[in-house]
């Protein structure tokens, strides 16, 4: 996400309006030196809010990968709500994640090749959920990033619709 988009959902979060505008080099310059600062009312606000903020986490669990050896991890829904995102997220050390598949409690399951790659501590990678997406399980095929130092270990988040 560029800079000029970051610095919108801060404006559209705090409802401030016609304050910057943008550059192609990636500069904000005032519009007018004599601005008001305007206040949307809390439907605008809501309205221009992003999608991410109207998501709630629930954790589906975590776990600690094992070293050169790939683990399998299986992660129980407890939600009978849909969900609409997966998330995972690198809790400490370094994860490969070899496999993600999302098995639906109407018995079809999907294969989530997005979600594959590295995995690093305090970093997110988030996938949409297409079909049912009401979850029965969620299973990982994991391992540590390197040899040396800590396990790696992630965790598996549900993210539903508020």
């Amino acid at each position: 996400m560029n800079n000029f988009f970051k610095v919108a959902i801060v404006l559209a979060l705090t409802g401030i309006t016609q304050v910057a505008s943008s550059h192609e080099e990636g500069n904000f310059d005032l519009i007018d030196e004599n601005f008001s600062i305007q206040r949307e009312n809390t439907e605008d606000r809501q309205a221009l809010r992003p999608e991410a903020a109207r998501y709630r986490w629930y954790s589906a669990g975590e776990a600690r990968t094992n070293k050169v050896i790939k683990n399998e991890f299986t992660f129980q829904s407890r939600l009978n709500n849909r969900v609409d995102r997966l998330r995972l997220v690198g809790t400490r050390s370094g994860v490969i994640i070899r496999s993600v598949i999302v098995e639906y409690r109407n018995g079809r399951t999907e294969e989530l090749r997005r979600l594959e790659g590295r995995l690093r501590k305090g970093q997110r990678m988030v996938v949409n959920l297409s079909g049912d997406r009401r979850i029965k399980a969620v299973r990982v095929i994991a391992t540590s990033e390197s040899l040396i130092g800590s396990r790696g270990t992630f965790r598996v988040e549900l993210g539903v619709w508020q």
